[in-house]
């Protein structure tokens, strides 16, 4: 079963690798979060993302809880988008890698505009694999700059459904 997964999970790595040569991928957005609650922190994340075009975009978030790596690549298809908000349709696919655990699921995320220039967003995920399949996040974004956003916010991940504190940064490349 382990060396089934094993190469599962390099024939995904290797056909990911070979449509982002053809696609001449480039990162257009990193996010850093630190999520936890006031007395300590609970895990690092980072989320690189490449918008491939004015519909599709590619995700990876990488995140390390203090005792493994977990990974999450998604697949976002912009379906609905006004001068005031816009809304996303993703393909989600969660990886432990210290179990090699492969997991799938579908969410569904937007963003507004709060008061004159903060933004808020908000996302709700569905993990097929999961007794749990429910997860969340809501956040507000606030500028500091043209491409560079403060984000606080609150929810849970498919790894912890327990409700977390977030806060980070949003860049724009």
């Amino acid at each position: 079963m382990r060396k089934w997964k094993i190469s599962i999970l390099s024939l995904l790595l290797l056909l990911i690798y070979s449509l982002t040569c053809f696609a001449a991928p480039s990162i257009d957005r990193v996010s850093y979060i630190i999520r936890g609650d006031f007395n300590e922190v609970e895990s690092l994340q980072l989320k690189l993302e490449d918008r491939i075009d004015n519909i599709n975009s590619l995700g990876l978030l990488l995140l390390y809880d203090g005792q493994s790596f977990k990974v999450e690549g998604d697949w976002q298809i912009e379906f609905l988008k006004r001068s005031s908000y816009k809304m996303n349709l993703a393909f989600i696919l969660p990886l432990d890698l210290s179990e090699m655990k492969l997991g799938r699921g579908l969410g569904i995320s937007g963003e507004s505009f709060y008061s004159s220039i903060n933004r808020f967003s908000w996302k709700v995920s569905y993990f097929f694999d999961r007794v749990d399949p429910w997860a969340y996040e809501v956040s507000m974004l606030h500028p500091l700059h043209e491409d560079t956003a403060l984000l606080v916010g609150i929810g849970n991940n498919y790894w912890n459904r327990d409700n977390k504190l977030f806060f980070g940064f949003r860049v724009g490349i």
